[in-house]
């Protein structure tokens, strides 16, 4: 199912992407004319007005993209037409709102196998944690066209919105939830108890080899390791594991060392933990800077 969350680790990760399919999106702003897909489907991209300029023509295309593609006829997942469906992905990502485009995508698609392979295709390339595509916003629009939709399922469009609001957790420029976590000593705390000019959360489990790799990059960053002895960073790593794992493994050099409180306080209730690691950097008032971010973009922050 698309939309089942559950926390996996960043290293046990699919075959993917489909190896015909290349990842840097390879459009080119053509006028039009027939483009063969390598599967034997026909493609035509839509003329676009010569009195369109600049951001108006990626406006444009995004809009009209799809007005030639046979959602009845063809396989929207079949290699030739993924390859299609990652450009498409490419150019939303050069236009201000994908809502008007993923919106005429699905009313394209409407009544067609195509509109389920749709969201599946959106769900692998950009929900899934390890794809290098990856994106909250276009995944986000996404989700609301699809929900928009008069040929889903109500039950689909339920768990469709379910998604939606996972992904408005803690988003950047928004305060982060608070969540109760327990220390090696059995006391219960807060994450807003701790005060500290930025706080790094380090969302872990110590079966995870991507975690055991995050932990050493941690304590290896000397930007990371300075900001704690000089007081500008607090890091609060917190178990989501078995409670005896976490027993047996050590917490990042200098960080808070915390096991998830679980119930109704847990930290996987209001956090969008989709994959382990996973990293969030906050700022004094404990408003999001980074949701997910990699190490090196801690360090440059």
């Amino acid at each position: 199912d698309v939309w089942v969350f559950s926390l996996s680790c960043r290293c046990v990760r699919p075959a993917w992407p489909s190896p015909a399919v290349r990842l840097s999106p390879a459009l080119r702003f053509v006028r039009g004319g027939e483009t063969e897909l390598s599967d034997g489907v026909g493609f035509r991209l839509p003329d676009i007005p010569d009195t369109l300029r600049g951001a108006a023509r990626a406006e444009y295309l995004a809009l009209h993209y799809w007005d030639g593609f046979d959602f009845a006829g063809a396989d929207i997942a079949a290699p030739g037409a993924e390859q299609a469906f990652v450009d498409f992905l490419g150019l939303l990502s050069r236009i201000a709102s994908a809502d008007g485009a993923f919106g005429a995508l699905f009313g394209r698609a409407a009544g067609s196998d195509g509109l389920y392979r749709l969201m599946e295709l959106c769900d692998r390339y950009l929900y899934e944690p390890w794809s290098p595509m990856r994106s909250d916003e276009l995944y986000a629009a996404a989700l609301r066209a699809f929900t928009e939709s008069p040929c889903i399922a109500e039950i689909d469009k339920v768990r469709a919105r379910q998604a939606l609001e996972r992904l408005s957790m803690n988003r950047p420029g928004t305060p982060a939830a608070d969540f109760i976590y327990v220390d090696r000593g059995g006391s219960r705390h807060r994450l807003s108890d701790i005060e500290a000019p930025h706080i790094l959360l380090f969302f872990h489990y110590p079966g995870c080899g991507e975690c055991r790799r995050m932990k050493a990059a941690l304590e290896a960053s000397p930007i990371v390791g300075e900001s704690l002895r000089r007081g500008r960073l607090a890091l609060l790593a917190v178990c989501v594991g078995e409670r005896d794992d976490w027993e047996r493994s050590g917490c990042p050099m200098g960080g808070i060392d915390g096991f998830d409180g679980g119930m109704s306080s847990s930290c996987r209730t209001v956090y969008d933990l989709r994959a382990l690691p996973t990293l969030y950097l906050l700022d004094k008032d404990k408003r999001v800077i980074l949701k997910d971010a990699p190490v090196e973009q801690i360090e440059q922050w």
